[in-house]
């Protein structure tokens, strides 16, 4: 941050005067041209209309600076229409230090810096059966419920003609697609750097399950509140700082891409992507059959059938870069 003074907030022509001396900077010259590029970022929410068409027939889409009254923790958010919310950019650390409890002592969480350098909307529910209803005619979740994610789906079916993704960008105008691996740990932290994104560090593994009993369905509280035994409405736990739910538990999301075990060996730095070709996709998150310990965010959940085969933990949520 540059000590600027002052700093504008209306529009039209400004002065701004630096103070190099206040940051620094040891360097004297008259001959000195300074280039200062101005960005509004866009709307914090984006909101998605699904349940009609316009006169040119595409899907209505508003734009919000906040939340409506009472929030979006609504069925109608989690049914007729997507609410996304825009992650800013800025620099994390993926992966996790080697004394978190529960981590993968092999190489899938190496620590290294990531800048995520472009702002992207993400969607704040896990896609959900009737969005998914309303946008491809069809639901193909094992364990039915309107506002429960969509699952038992495979990666390759949310591309090409008819599905859910392209049907979006069709309706739309806009180019929606999964988030990649680093814009969905990079949002999921939302500036933490523990297990989970409430901040709480936690000594073992004991309280790893302690802290996921409030902020998603795993395999240690399914007998607890709406349809116990699986997956369950999204938003039923309390979200990460940016407003996203779901990101531990629940069902674990499908990512963009494929799958690495050592992503920081790629050598990407700044808006990774992974690896060009593999063997599987990758998935984040944890889902509601496993333990704490598989929902951490940097944790990988890796089988070598997902995305060719439909399994009922599968689900997966939009990004969309911001304009």
């Amino acid at each position: 941050t540059l000590n600027l003074a002052p700093v504008p907030t209306s529009v039209g022509s400004h002065r701004i005067t630096w103070n190099a001396n206040a940051d620094g900077v040891d360097y004297v010259s008259d001959d000195v041209t300074i280039r200062l590029v101005a960005r509004r970022y866009a709307p914090k929410y984006m909101v998605v209309n699904l349940t009609q068409l316009n006169a040119e027939g595409k899907y209505d889409v508003t734009y919000l600076e906040g939340e409506p009254v009472g929030g979006f923790n609504k069925e109608t958010y989690k049914g007729d229409n997507i609410v996304f919310r825009l992650i800013p950019p800025g620099s994390y650390v993926a992966g996790s230090p080697t004394t978190e409890p529960g981590r993968d002592n092999g190489s899938k969480e190496n620590q290294f810096k990531v800048t995520i350098s472009r702002p992207f909307y993400l969607g704040i529910f896990e896609v959900t059966q009737k969005q998914h209803q309303l946008v491809t005619g069809n639901n193909p979740a094992s364990s039915k419920g309107d506002y429960r994610p969509v699952e038992n789906i495979k990666y390759d079916a949310l591309h090409g003609n008819g599905t859910f993704i392209k049907l979006m960008g069709d309706k739309t105008g806009l180019p929606f697609e999964l988030p990649t691996e680093c814009q969905w740990e990079y949002a999921c932290r939302a500036g933490t750097t523990t297990p989970f994104h409430n901040g709480v560090e936690c000594a073992n593994v004991n309280a790893l399950a302690e802290q996921m009993n409030k902020l998603g369905r795993y395999s240690g509280n399914l007998s607890v509140g709406d349809f116990t035994s699986a997956h369950t409405t999204v938003g039923s736990f309390v979200p990460n700082a940016w407003g996203l739910y779901d990101m531990h538990g629940n069902v674990s999301e499908f990512c963009l891409g494929w799958h690495a075990d050592d992503f920081s060996s790629l050598g990407q730095r700044v808006d990774p992507v992974g690896p060009d070709s593999g063997t599987y996709h990758p998935q984040r998150g944890g889902d509601y059959t496993v333990e704490a310990k598989y929902c951490r965010a940097a944790r990988k959940i890796t089988y070598t059938n997902w995305g060719y085969q439909p399994l009922p933990q599968a689900g997966f949520r939009l990004a969309c870069p911001a304009p």
